[in-house]
């Protein structure tokens, strides 16, 4: 095996990361709770950088800016630098912890301090996560990781296109990966994890010699990595967005990535039964999930700065509280949303009003995936897969379309109004199902709901719905049951395009000749839900869009629809434009994922759109109604997608609130209404019942008031004085405030 080649690999990744953590930003300073000594930092470098680099000595500097007196430990597995460096390609990376394990606890000052914080860069990351979970002395208070692999890689993207001795030593990693030699010798091997198969998976577990032991895959659990790293008050795992070195860059998250289909850590098995402590840590608010910009270790520097000034520091130092992102939605006993006991609703106590909002514009959409801070990218992918599944589980139960339709309304819905992290998009859409079903009086069980899923995704191993594995599954089905019926404001009005679009091409083209052309229209109307037009639109603008859009994409009877469109009095241009705009985005961005998209050439779909655009331009018309150009250019922070396809957060309930989501609940009494006129004409009437009025009175009190000090006393307090008593009265005008309740 050729290492040099590696080398080259590593001093690559190792110059990106010294570029990224040179840049002088001006230190953020921090207000210290306690003018304490600040805890010592250790630091693990990544791969092909070594212990004495700029870099390294850049975070030393950085931490002694932010707070004064700060030791930290840069660790060495070799005095020499280049050796140090050569350590992070080859050599056995449990030798490596252990010896760090030793070094710590005999360093004089680490072994003395009452904890430490401990910094991660790239593969660093997991490597330390391996010391706190397996000896964990002196006790680490604060781990942050930047970029690391907690799940494994698949592969690196650094070999150049002629660099064929590096080609050759990543295809010994892949296809040599599980032998003693490079598990053993090589260390991107000892945490390389691909379990795109069965086999895959038990080969790992038979032959990984460091990934599959921290991480508690295997059968036998070591319940001592459990509980050290549950003993950590804060572990802040960074993502970066582009990081296109280390694949997949989900890994920084715990995230499981299996082919398209991205598995959140709170969504694993891993998190459910607790194997690294990491669900216990979650519940007490210190797990926590940072994303960044940029591709591997981009901004360095500046990421640091945020760490150093936030999770170091003095000892006895308090934390912010992340417990709205440690919100434990896969709790089973539906205890996760803890509200007071409701006080009564009237206008002297905490009450607020909820009401259902049909129809959302585009402006509010973008405004509210800003407020929820939620990757488009990555909502993208749980949209269109969500909605997948649905369609799956729909036809694998041979349910109607309108259940489908109504299924996909809640689920985006849903959707916006919580952020990713919070659920399983996969749960968020069966339990969309489930209610849909009950809403449409096509009621399914819960478990036959994940039954159904599961022999989907695996036809060869079909399992029964009173299987005891959708157990758990089925009470978190339960579980957000209730958020989607609050989500919806319990207005379960929904609208079924397929049903008028059999209409509408009946009366353009004959019940006959129109069938050809049907087909077509119909299976856009099943990927027009992969959008959020249905929370946009109305039934007309949704139906005349898909069938003028399939006009134009098939290029049949293009002025039959335009002239049957212009005899409707609710037919409206813009509304239709911005429809067929906005599926058209869908089919250039995700065109395989969709019925219609796959069919038609992607420069024809692009053709179309360009003329689309064209008419509106001519007609001075904006691509979205009601848009206000000049409150997107105001915004400090614009939202970033670019059509419905990619937009916005939190939906109409209730309103932005979505983003402020705690675990408490809303304050005081939460009542749903139908109506908003309703509603502010009950409060007006009953604002009279507990209005308060005052009025002020002018009483005249008498008032008894001790006689003055005489003379003739004696010391021993006897008056001598003949005739001596004396009686007095004062008479005070004193204003008393009375309150007239009405």
């Amino acid at each position: 095996m050729s290492f040099p080649s590696l080398l080259r690999l590593g001093l690559a990744i190792g110059a990106l990361a010294g570029q990224s953590y040179a840049s002088p930003f001006a230190p953020i300073h921090t207000r210290d709770d306690l003018s304490d000594t600040p805890l010592p930092i250790v630091v693990w470098h990544g791969l092909g950088d070594q212990f004495n680099s700029d870099g390294m000595k850049s975070i030393q500097a950085l931490a002694e800016d932010i707070h004064p007196g700060t030791f930290v430990h840069i660790i060495a597995i070799d005095e020499d630098p280049s050796q140090d460096q050569m350590a992070t390609f080859r050599g056995n990376v449990s030798d490596q912890v252990s010896k760090v394990c030793e070094e710590l606890a005999k360093h004089p000052i680490l072994s003395t301090a009452p904890a430490i914080d401990a910094i991660g860069i790239s593969q660093g990351g997991q490597f330390l996560r391996g010391y706190v979970e397996r000896c964990n002395w002196p006790q680490v208070r604060s781990l942050v990781t930047f970029g690391s692999q907690h799940n494994g890689i698949i592969d690196f993207r650094s070999c150049g296109a002629t660099d064929w001795l590096c080609k050759g030593a990543m295809a010994l990693m892949r296809f040599g990966t599980w032998s003693k030699l490079v598990q053993s010798s090589l260390v991107p091997a000892q945490y390389y994890r691909n379990p795109a198969t069965e086999a895959d998976y038990k080969k790992y577990l038979e032959n990984s010699n460091f990934l599959a032991d921290i991480n508690n895959e295997r059968e036998l659990k070591n319940e001592k990595y459990k509980a050290n790293l549950s003993k950590l008050t804060n572990f802040v795992m960074w993502m970066f967005e582009d990081d296109d070195l280390v694949i997949p860059k989900e890994s920084s998250w715990f995230e499981e990535v299996n082919g398209t289909e991205v598995i959140p850590l709170r969504a694993r098995e891993l998190y459910h039964e607790d194997w690294l402590g990491l669900r216990e840590l979650d519940r007490n608010g210190g797990l926590r999930f940072r994303s960044a910009p940029g591709k591997h270790l981009e901004n360095l520097y500046e990421l640091l700065n945020e760490t150093v000034t936030n999770y170091c520091g003095p000892w006895k130092r308090t934390f912010e509280s992340d417990m709205e992102d440690s919100w434990d939605s896969y709790s089973t006993d539906c205890n996760y949303v803890k509200s007071p006991p409701p006080p009564p609703c009237h206008a002297s106590s905490t009450c607020s009003i909820s009401s259902s909002n049909q129809y959302t514009s585009e402006l509010k959409l973008r405004r509210m995936l800003k407020d929820n801070g939620c990757d488009p990218a990555r909502q993208d992918n749980y949209r269109l897969q969500g909605v997948q599944l649905i369609e799956n589980v729909r036809e694998y139960l041979q349910l109607p379309v309108r259940t489908f339709d109504t299924a996909c309304t809640y689920f985006h819905k849903f959707r916006l109004n919580f952020r990713d992290v919070e659920y399983n998009y996969q749960d968020a859409a069966l339990a969309s199902l489930f209610v849909a079903c009950k809403v449409e009086d096509t009621i399914k069980k819960s478990k036959e709901i994940l039954a159904a899923a599961y022999n989907v995704k695996n036809p060869d191993k079909s399992v029964t719905p009173d299987d005891k594995m959708f157990e758990n599954p089925g009470k978190i089905i339960i579980c957000l049951e209730r958020l989607i019926l609050e989500t919806i404001g319990f207005d379960f009005r929904t609208r079924y395009p397929q049903k008028l679009l059999v209409k509408v091409v009946r009366d353009i083209f004959g019940k006959e000749d129109g069938k050809p052309f049907f087909e077509t229209a119909y299976a856009m109307c099943i990927d027009i839900y992969k959008t959020f037009v249905p929370i946009k639109r109305t039934t007309f603008s949704m139906v005349m869009a898909v069938v003028e859009l399939t006009a134009l994409m098939t290029e049949q009877h293009v002025d039959r629809v335009r002239a049957y469109a212009k005899t409707k009095r609710q037919y409206h241009w813009g509304s239709v434009m911005e429809t067929m705009l906005d599926i058209l985005d869908l089919y250039v961005q995700h065109g395989k994922s969709t019925k219609v998209g796959a069919q038609f050439d992607q420069n024809k779909i692009i053709d179309i759109k360009i003329r689309l655009n064209n008419d509106l331009d001519k007609a001075f018309e904006p691509r979205y109604l009601y848009y206000c150009s000049r409150c997107e250019a105001e915004d400090p922070q614009p939202s970033t997608p670019a059509s419905a396809t990619s937009p916005a957060t939190s939906t109409s309930w209730p309103g932005d609130a979505s983003a402020k989501r705690t675990v408490k609940g809303p304050e005081g009494t939460l009542r749903f209404v139908f109506e908003p006129e309703a509603a502010l004409r009950e409060k007006e009437i009953t604002e009279g019942f507990f209005k308060e009025d005052f009025e002020e009175y002018e009483v005249e009190v008498e008032e008894p008031v001790p006689p003055p000090p005489r003379e003739g006393i004696t010391e021993e307090g006897v008056d001598i004085t003949e005739s001596s008593h004396a009686h007095g009265h004062f008479l005070f005008e004193i204003p008393i405030q009375i309150a007239m309740v009405a």
